[in-house]
């Protein structure tokens, strides 16, 4: 593999191609988190579950599904089957957060609107994918802070209605290279 820089062409031997997906099939969330007390995450079999607890009010509650990821990868790619089995979520966004600079670009996704499983795949790109970083998120940004991604996630915003939500997901890839030490993109 050769890769290519817009400022004249420079080449590098990276070290391995990356290509690894999680599907749940043993017991445990396999090393995923969420960001609040207020949802429950498990594996009921197959598959990774965020539960979003019963409402009395309804009001809008959001969470992080997130992996941490090794140092010195550089990621092209990433899809996954997704499932709202009850009630669509009002956002969801697949986003990864740099440990270089702390920024955390997503990009937004089309809910699914039925109860089967819906399958996304999206280039981590900044030219062919909308990420979005804030008002000052750029090129220049995007290309040195997915150098130094310390986590991916998807981010899902509940639906306002007040019942019990669950959403699951499945198949989780990543695909991309290793990034040799030493060489800066």
């Amino acid at each position: 593999l050769c890769l290519l820089l817009s400022a004249g062409t420079w080449t590098a031997r990276a070290q391995d191609p990356v290509d690894t997906t999680q599907t749940w099939t043993a017991t445990g969330t396999a090393g995923w988190i969420k960001g609040t007390s207020k949802t429950v995450l498990s594996n009921p079999g197959g598959y990774l579950r965020l539960q979003f607890k019963s409402q009395y009010t309804p009001y809008f509650e959001a969470d992080t599904l997130r992996a941490t990821l090794a140092g010195g990868l550089l990621i092209t790619n990433i899809s996954f089957r997704f499932q709202a089995p009850g009630v669509v979520p009002s956002t969801i966004r697949l986003c990864f957060h740099s440990g270089r600079s702390g920024n955390l670009w997503y990009v937004s996704l089309s809910a699914p609107d039925t109860q089967d499983w819906t399958t996304y795949n999206l280039p981590v790109n900044f030219d062919t994918t909308r990420w979005i970083q804030g008002p000052r998120g750029s090129r220049k940004i995007f290309l040195q802070d997915i150098q130094s991604v310390n986590w991916v996630g998807i981010h899902i915003r509940r639906h306002g209605s007040v019942e019990v939500q669950n959403y699951n997901l499945d198949d989780f890839r990543i695909q991309g290279i290793t990034i040799p030490a030493g060489v800066s993109l």
